[in-house]
């Protein structure tokens, strides 16, 4: 069984009255039995996806959504018990095809990071929010851009293991990259022009710190790359811990399983040969007012004289 979020969708569409099980059981439309992987309905019509025990991990309740990190549940077509498993109840419309359909995607990428990694607890824990909501995906379309620039041009590194090293592990961070050298912010349009929101709080008045603004200009096409290549083809390149940190940092900005996200297909090499890197002491930035304590602002980086177009001759060292 692949867990396909078309697989998935096929199988739910098996849900009817006439599937649910017993108060106190489970009915299973498919289960990897080795892997301890299923997906099936309980009593009430809740879908449920069953997973390894996650011992490490705490439960939770959600509005449309429970998760048992360790458990055993009765399987009534095998009159049998599942034990050692974790348990995620969800309340999900079968009726409403989008639904369906964005619901397919989170668990294929559920079991996705499952089959990848071994473990998915603390994974669901990041997905709280998905599950209060009802699965629609609340991520804006600025951080799906704002996340592909940056995971562009890690891949477009010829050692995307040591660029990563002095990647932001939070989401939040001031600046994509840093080291005790420099300080990198990378800036994403899909505009053809080169404009870019930036903060005030970001331009750092330390001589012996290296400043720099890497600008992306997205090129977006009917069919090309998405989210989910760059991110794919980043995974391949990195260690396994580092592909940890990337999933976790994934998640926590977009708040869904990296292979869940649909839409925004760009052109991979027009994009990454799109890529000019900027010392930021030729930025533009206003000098603000002694009572001005923040500012952002527009700026064009159209016409200004750009460092390089590699990330790789930024000194971090």
């Amino acid at each position: 069984m692949m867990w396909s979020s078309g697989d998935l969708i096929s199988l739910l569409k098996q849900s009817n009255e006439s599937t649910r099980p017993a108060s106190g059981s489970i009915s299973l439309f498919s289960i990897d039995s080795s892997l301890k992987i299923g997906i099936g309905v309980d009593h009430d019509g809740s879908v449920v996806l069953i997973l390894p025990a996650q011992p490490e991990t705490l439960g939770f309740v959600t509005r449309y959504a429970t998760f048992d990190p360790l458990t055993a549940v009765y399987w009534q077509e095998q009159e049998s018990t599942l034990s050692d498993i974790s348990i995620l109840k969800c309340k999900v419309d079968l009726n409403d095809e989008i639904v369906i359909r964005s619901f397919s995607a989170i668990i294929s990428g559920i079991i996705d990071i499952q089959n990848r990694f071994g473990e998915v607890g603390n994974v669901l824990w990041t997905l709280k929010s998905l599950f209060e909501s009802g699965f629609a995906p609340i991520f804006s379309q600025e951080e799906l851009v704002g996340l592909i620039g940056e995971l562009l041009v890690l891949d477009s590194s010829s050692d995307p293991i040591e660029l990563f090293e002095y990647w932001h592990a939070d989401p939040k961070a001031k600046f994509d990259f840093s080291s005790s050298k420099s300080r990198i912010e990378v800036k994403t349009t899909t505009s053809q022009s080169r404009h870019h929101y930036i903060s005030s709080s970001q331009f750092y008045k330390n001589p012996e710190m290296n400043l720099y603004f890497v600008s992306v200009k997205l090129d977006i096409v009917q069919v090309g790359w998405n989210f989910r290549d760059v991110y794919a083809s980043l995974l391949s390149k990195l260690t396994l811990d580092q592909q940890r940190l990337l999933t976790k940092v994934v998640m926590e900005t977009l708040s869904v399983p990296p292979l869940s996200v649909e839409g925004l297909n760009f052109d991979q090499k027009s994009s990454i040969s799109s890529i000019e890197i900027f010392d930021g002491a030729v930025i533009p930035f206003p000098e603000l007012s002694a009572r001005v304590l923040s500012a952002t602002c527009l700026i064009s980086l159209e016409g200004l004289t750009h460092k390089t177009s590699h990330i790789d001759q930024i000194p971090f060292k």
